[in-house]
């Protein structure tokens, strides 16, 4: 491993908001206001009006907080932007050392980030580094049952120690509401490009092509599962599931379906490129290779191979 980046001594948080229930959107604040990492600011943007929750009891006081800035965008950007946009502007605060993401109906532990920014200190720079996430719904649960609950990797069967560029290209195993990194990728690289689907996608597949992807395997984060989340747990059902759920919508709909993940995969590939990084979309043998290799190792990394062959070939 390269030389350890080292001291990280403020981080930022880049938060997005679209019409969240107040009371939930207060326990995520809530839980970042805990933290027992002294140094940090947060950057609050907005794709909906935000007077509602300016006015609402147990949210009004958050707004007066000068380590918290509510920004309200003048369109609505979507998912992907939103998040752009606030790591953009912590990006050009000169003193954030290092960038976490937060949703907006979440739970963090209190240590979160000072054990994620340990973990990144002795990481190299241009790194990423990522946490396990307990699931929940209904009521939060408490720190104490962390060891009996469901969390994300478990129910994903994510092998996060196959975390090179060519791994994270075909599967993600960062999860944006529980990773963070070295503040330098986005000045350096600059705006997410409008070719890449998700911020965690690009930062982490961006991270593996340089410094490095690291797994913290703690959960840090209690993941809210709910009808709106954008992505959510997707439990790993078997190398032979279908996707969209084990419905069968005919041929041609898993033909396009194969087809879109090996879009996802080159056009990841090309952006990476495109901005200077040593990235290309694995080829007919490279995929043959992982679908025999990680097959029992890492079944979700070898369907997913086997997945952008079938959808290259078609």
């Amino acid at each position: 491993m390269a030389e350890p980046r080292g001291s990280i001594k403020k981080i930022g948080i880049a938060l997005t908001i679209y019409r969240p229930d107040p009371l939930v959107f207060a326990e995520q604040l809530e839980s970042i206001e805990a933290q027992d990492f002294p140094d940090w600011c947060c950057v609050a943007t907005s794709d909906s009006e935000l007077a509602e929750l300016r006015a609402h009891p147990r949210l009004a006081r958050f707004f007066s907080d000068p380590q918290f800035e509510f920004l309200e965008n003048t369109t609505r950007l979507g998912h992907k932007a939103n998040f752009d946009r606030a790591i953009q502007l912590l990006a050009r605060q000169p003193d954030v050392d290092a960038i976490a993401c937060s949703d907006q109906d979440d739970i963090w532990r209190p240590s979160k980030l000072s054990v994620l920014a340990r973990e990144l200190e002795q990481s190299p720079r241009l790194s990423l580094v990522h946490s396990d996430m307990i699931l929940f719904s209904g009521s939060p649960p408490g720190e104490a049952a962390d060891s009996s609950r469901q969390t994300l990797w478990g129910a994903e069967r994510r092998n996060t120690r196959n975390s090179g560029l060519d791994h994270m290209l075909l599967r993600t195993i960062v999860n944006g509401a529980a990773m963070m990194f070295d503040a330098e990728l986005a000045r350096r690289f600059g705006p997410i490009p409008e070719s890449v689907g998700y911020h965690d996608q690009w930062y982490s597949a961006l991270a593996a092509g340089l410094g490095g992807v690291y797994a913290v395997p703690q959960p840090l984060v209690c993941y809210r599962q709910h009808g709106n989340n954008v992505v959510g747990a997707s439990t790993f059902n078997g190398r032979w599931a279908l996707p969209s759920g084990g419905r069968v919508r005919g041929i041609s709909h898993l033909i396009r379906h194969f087809r879109s993940r090996w879009h996802e995969t080159a056009t990841v590939a090309q952006a990476l490129s495109e901005r200077g990084v040593d990235a290309r979309a694995p080829g007919i043998l490279k995929l043959l290779t992982f679908v025999v290799r990680y097959w029992w190792s890492d079944p979700v990394l070898a369907r997913a191979a086997a997945g952008r062959l079938i959808g290259m070939i078609l």
